[in-house]
């Protein structure tokens, strides 16, 4: 059982069936909203993109894609709610296809890689920190971010390979479950001078001790 700590209960916050009971008052009062659940912190990604085709809508924090998948089946099969005026959008992760055509799901694997590419680097380089590209200090940030992005590559590539074996031989493995997208900082560190293991290795072995703790 968790001990009751402020982040574990900000955590319950985001169960599916808070965020439903959060729904069903707000739809009530509203019904002609907009009403969209992201996973986890994505609305920081979402919400100013939405703005652009409307400000009528309420959105909701959802605890994991699991999760955002449970409250789509909830509304596909509860008697007397529908999908209409409803958008859900989760991270691709390692699905070879599209889960749910009523779901959006990135073309990628998560919000966070649209950020993680050189071009956009550029571009906060440019416009949120007014650094030009003829400035000694542009070629070394993005001669850092290069150099960290690619040994990250290297230590994820045992987990990415197993993940995909899952994926190969229809074996269901909940990221949610494991923590590895939220708790990322407890595998690895990234710093500008370099990228530092906090566990041992990314081995088969240490998702086989992570998934024993599930």
């Amino acid at each position: 059982m968790k001990s009751v700590t402020i982040e574990n209960h900000l955590e319950s916050l985001t169960e599916s069936s808070v965020i439903w009971e959060r729904y069903t008052r707000d739809a009530k009062a509203n019904p002609n909203r907009y009403f969209v659940f992201y996973e986890g912190k994505d609305r920081q990604y979402y919400d100013c993109r939405i703005q652009n085709f409307t400000k009528n809508y309420n959105a909701y924090g959802v605890g994991g894609k699991s999760k955002v998948l449970e409250l789509v089946d909830k509304f596909t099969h509860e008697k007397g709610y529908k999908l209409k005026n409803k958008l859900f959008f989760i991270d691709k992760d390692y699905e070879k296809r599209r889960l749910d055509s009523d779901v959006y799901m990135t073309p990628k694997y998560a919000v966070e890689s649209f950020y993680v590419s050189q071009t956009a680097i550029e571009r906060i380089l440019k416009i949120h920190y007014g650094i030009n590209e003829d400035d000694q200090e542009f070629s070394i940030v993005l001669d850092c971010f290069n150099k960290r992005y690619k040994e990250f590559i290297q230590h994820l590539t045992n987990m990415n390979l197993w993940a995909i074996c899952c994926q190969l031989n229809e074996v269901k493995i909940d990221f949610d479950l494991l923590g590895l997208k939220n708790n990322a900082d407890n595998i690895v560190k990234i710093k500008h001078e370099k990228l530092e293991l906090s566990v041992k290795d990314i081995s088969f072995n240490f998702l086989k001790v992570c998934m024993r703790k599930c």
